[in-house]
């Protein structure tokens, strides 16, 4: 669980990594990738979604806070990811953000 003041604007940012059906390590910067953040307990719907930016090799951001970005009110927030390589898509939920 990261917890982020609801003052700040901030990156929001995970290591992603990645390997095929025999374990080697495959390259997923040119992919798509996606962050949901719903309430706890909840899955993301379609309007969820908001593509992220890949911030250096491996990590994935998006910014989140009242200067720009996404805004989240006070409380705690399933955080999920989705990559959307070809043709799979997985889809996980990967941390609890809390917004003070």
């Amino acid at each position: 669980m990261r917890t982020l003041s609801s003052l700040a604007t901030e990156y929001v940012a995970y290591s992603v990594t990645a390997t095929n059906y025999s374990g080697t390590p495959i390259t997923i910067g040119s992919d798509v990738v996606k962050l949901a953040f719903v309430a706890t307990g909840q899955e993301p719907v379609t309007g969820d979604w908001r593509t992220a930016v890949w911030l250096s090799a491996g990590v994935a951001g998006l910014l989140v806070g009242p200067d720009g970005g996404v805004q989240l009110a006070d409380g705690m927030w399933d955080v999920w990811m989705q990559i959307l390589d070809s043709p799979e898509h997985p889809t996980r939920k990967i941390d609890i953000l809390r917004i003070t």
